[in-house]
């Protein structure tokens, strides 16, 4: 429960500092996915700026687009953007 209270603690604080909606609400899937992994015994996920970006990126790409999908119709996916936007992963290269 302690840890819980910690977890709804960050949530009002990333609130609190001016947080635009959606990274309110970014920051909060966040903490129910963390909920979820530790009722299972998992260690939590943390967020990765580039990441995030690129997720964002993908969005409102597939707003503008109506689309929703992992393969865009301009066929560059995740690890196309990745590369493009300079976030390094293991995997991850040019394609």
């Amino acid at each position: 429960m302690a840890g819980l209270s910690v977890v709804v603690l960050a949530v009002l604080a990333l609130a609190a500092v001016a947080c635009t909606p959606q990274q309110v609400m970014e920051a909060n899937i966040g903490v129910g996915i963390n909920k979820m992994r530790m009722d299972q015994g998992l260690l939590p996920c943390r967020s990765i700026p580039g990441l995030s970006a690129v997720a964002r990126m993908r969005a409102e790409d597939m707003a503008q687009k109506d689309y929703f999908g992992h393969q865009p119709p301009d066929g560059c996916d995740f690890r196309c953007l990745l590369y493009k936007q300079g976030v390094r992963w293991p995997g991850v290269e040019r394609s």
